[in-house]
């Protein structure tokens, strides 16, 4: 059955999905073909263990783009907004200078672009760089292992830390997009077209 499904039913839903961004024709036809290709390279990156490889993120990204997903601009204000509220919050337990301290000591290491975040005594950020966007999705991954690191380092002290963000919304820059989703893919993402159950109806 699942076979059935793999091969006929969402070859059926991919085709309907691609007629729908590029029409028929010659575009259509290159679009399925570079769908295709990527394909096959998403599984030679996959037999590779390259799972998490510049090149794997490129494919996904490029696969993604075809189907109709579009990226979230993230400007790095809104990241620095966000850290700000996660960080304030986390002040109420154990002080600002604990958790200034703790925000530096998890800091993943020699990156130029975040070694432009600071923060001061108080636990508050600031970024002096001059670059509006993230350059690169690897960028928006820094942030969250910093994150992540950071949250990790506090659930020793408070183990549902976690479950608070997700309920309190902690650090959240847009649309329920957390900082500590921010590293996994389809968070990054935001589908520009109808969502493939209403093409079934």
């Amino acid at each position: 059955m699942k076979q059935l499904l793999d091969s006929v039913y969402l070859e059926d839903i991919l085709e309907q999905l691609l007629q729908r961004l590029y029409g028929e024709g010659k575009e259509f036809d290159a679009k399925v073909q570079q769908l295709e290709l990527l394909c096959l390279s998403h599984q030679k990156l996959v037999a590779k263990n390259l799972l998490y490889s510049e090149e794997m993120l490129n494919t996904q990204q490029q696969v993604f783009w075809l189907l109709g997903f579009k990226r979230i601009e993230i400007k790095t204000e809104e990241i620095v907004v966000a850290l700000n509220h996660l960080s304030k919050y986390s002040s109420n337990y154990l002080g600002a200078k604990i958790t200034a301290n703790n925000w530096q000591g998890n800091r993943p290491s020699n990156n130029d672009w975040l070694n432009h975040f600071s923060i001061d005594s108080s636990a508050k950020f600031a970024f002096s760089g001059t670059n509006a966007e993230p350059e690169s999705f690897l960028q928006l991954q820094l942030i969250h292992t910093w994150v992540t690191n950071f949250v990790r380092q506090y659930t020793k002290t408070f183990r549902d830390f976690p479950r608070t963000i997700e309920q309190k919304k902690l650090g959240e820059i847009k649309e329920g997009l957390l900082l500590t989703l921010l590293g996994t893919y389809s968070a990054w993402l935001n589908i520009n077209t109808k969502p493939v159950h209403n093409w079934l109806k």
